[in-house]
């Protein structure tokens, strides 16, 4: 009777387990949360502590029902200096993310990085008609959450696609933003 009331328990616990888990990844688009990015699931509550830390930081892209953007600069559950294992771009313009940008517009580019990458070099680059603009920096990347550079939009990478700006290091693409050309 013991072992069958142990394996009972055992049994009911995975369940926990199972549920909770489930439950932070959703299995459709309809059951995230609108006004995030990654998806969050829909929830009563949602702290950035039950958000894995490979989803940080949140891109708060419209409403923020969870109030994960405290500071109300378009992220949110933003990363410790010593916590990211994630290559990451946002183009802004002035404080909040940029939606649509023209040919023309200054938008500002911050980034985040894995603490492997600190102190090496890198670029900005985006799509042109005949090719890629590269910019290379003239720092080094630093830890956290920081400003990359700003970026002035040329009329031939201002595509009916969008505008896509790229972060590379060492030749390679690691992030990258798209915003909607207006």
């Amino acid at each position: 009777m013991r072992f069958l009331r142990a394996i009972l328990l055992a049994c009911s616990a995975a369940a926990i387990v199972i549920s909770s888990s489930a439950a932070l990844t959703p299995t459709s688009p309809t059951a995230c949360t609108p006004g995030y990015a990654p998806c969050l699931p829909k929830s009563s509550d949602l702290n950035c502590g039950d958000i894995p830390e490979a989803k940080k930081p949140v891109r708060v892209t419209g409403a923020d029902p969870y109030q994960l953007d405290r500071d109300r600069d378009g992220l949110g559950c933003e990363l410790s200096d010593d916590a990211s294992n994630t290559w990451g771009l946002v183009l802004r313009k002035g404080k909040k993310e940029a939606v649509t940008a023209r040919a023309g517009d200054s938008l500002r580019v911050v980034g985040w990085v894995p603490s492997l990458a600190i102190g090496q070099g890198y670029q900005l680059c985006a799509k042109r008609g005949t090719g890629t603009r590269c910019v290379a920096a003239t720092r080094a990347l630093t830890r956290g959450i920081q400003v990359l550079g700003v970026w002035k939009v040329a009329r031939d990478e201002a595509t009916t696609a969008g505008f896509t700006l790229s972060l590379r290091v060492k030749g390679q693409r690691r992030a990258s933003d798209t915003v909607r050309i207006a």
